[in-house]
């Protein structure tokens, strides 16, 4: 392909709408699976509601938090030391 075709595709409406619903989906996707993992988590820490929601416990704190500053990269290493994912 030369360079010439190449940049006409790359600045083509259709490939760069149909590039950006692509990375759009992929971008939703990820959101999606992180916040579930990182809610999911959270849930089972939950003790309860009060009047402005879920209450946590402590220990969610201590032991699931306190592995990393990302609650994303925490709620993974929570996850994979008690085995119910691999590295």
């Amino acid at each position: 392909m030369s360079t010439h075709n190449s940049w006409e595709q790359f600045l083509s409406p259709e490939v760069t709408r149909e590039r950006l619903v692509s990375a759009s989906l992929f971008i939703i996707a990820f959101e999606l699976l992180k916040d579930s993992i990182v809610q999911k988590l959270r849930d089972y820490y939950s003790i309860g509601f009060d009047a402005t929601g879920a209450t946590i416990s402590p220990d969610y704190q201590r032991r699931v938090l306190d592995r990393n500053k990302s609650a994303l990269y925490a709620s993974l290493a929570w996850l994979e030391k008690s085995g119910a994912i691999t590295p």
